[in-house]
């Protein structure tokens, strides 16, 4: 249920029984005027990119986006997005402390979304997304200015913020699917080009290079998909490997290290005796002698 004062109350009542709790400003898109943005390492910050006449660069690991976007800073958060040289921008922040969450029942459920002082996300809106945000936000910064006269009970202040919310929640549960789904693909093209290359490329930055994606972002989609890292999905498969034609094979090791991309027989068996315990002939030698090569896989 929401809370209510039970009277009419004024805008300016309303910002100064809150203690200013937030602000929406406008924003032309220079780094120092965001830099002077109200309690920048206090408050949480929500920045709508309505217009840009360029894609935006959404920091070093991630692709250029076009507007509309939203993005969604933590009071830890340092802006970690920029524009082209001469790029026009035409955008709003709405700024925001905890304590606007303090003013009703009705606002308090969105806090498990704000909750982390770092967040840092941001979200590609669709037009009438971006019309919908624009409306709230006009709202908003309405009632800021005064440009209502009064607000009958909290219940309508209440209701320009429960739907921006409700909407900043959805995007992030959207975002985290896709992002999930993204991971499993990532995951299976590393698979399909490792099984096609681990004769011959041992390091990550090979498969992220062939993948076309960032290093860091193959991280995340091993981490996601098996919790390993990629250098250690890489091992795994030239191990397995190592392992099948030790017993099933007649090569010795110097050519069996040469056939798996080792430039150096004993930089095979220095690497399966790390992951082993054992070296590679001794690991031939009790398989065969314990369990017979029929019998292994």
């Amino acid at each position: 249920m929401t809370e209510s004062l039970g009277a009419v109350i004024s805008a300016n009542d309303i910002f100064r029984a809150t203690n200013s709790f937030f602000e929406v400003r406008e924003w032309a898109g220079e780094e120092d005027d965001f830099l002077l943005t109200p309690d920048l390492k206090r408050n949480y910050h929500i920045i709508f990119l309505e217009a840009c006449s360029q894609p935006i660069r959404m920091g070093n690991e991630r692709p250029m986006v076009d507007c509309p976007l939203l993005i969604i800073l933590g009071p830890h958060d340092a802006p970690d997005f920029s524009f082209p040289e001469n790029a026009s921008v035409n955008a709003r922040i709405l700024s925001y402390s905890k304590d606007l969450f303090s003013i009703s029942m009705d606002l308090k459920h969105h806090q498990f979304f704000f909750q982390n002082e770092s967040i840092n996300a941001y979200y590609k809106l669709k037009e009438k997304e971006g019309k919908f945000i624009r409306e709230i936000l006009d709202n908003i910064q309405e009632q800021q200015l005064g440009g209502r006269k009064a607000v009958p009970h909290l219940d309508l202040f209440v209701a320009f913020f429960d739907p921006l919310f409700t909407f900043i929640n959805k995007k992030a549960q959207q975002n985290r699917w896709e992002e999930s789904s993204r991971m499993h693909v990532y995951y299976r093209a590393f698979l399909k080009v490792l099984d096609e290359h681990y004769k011959k490329w041992h390091l990550v930055t090979d498969y992220s290079r062939l993948l076309g994606i960032h290093e860091k972002q193959l991280s995340r989609s091993c981490r996601k998909v098996v919790d390993m890292s990629p250098l250690q999905v890489i091992h795994q498969k030239v191990l397995m490997e190592a392992k099948h034609l030790l017993i099933y094979s007649d090569l010795n090791v110097k050519q069996l290290a040469y056939e798996l991309g080792f430039n150096e027989p004993s930089h095979f068996s220095k690497f399966f005796k790390t992951k082993m315990g054992i070296w590679p002939t001794e690991y031939r030698d009790h398989i065969r002698y314990t369990s017979g090569a029929e019998k292994a896989l």
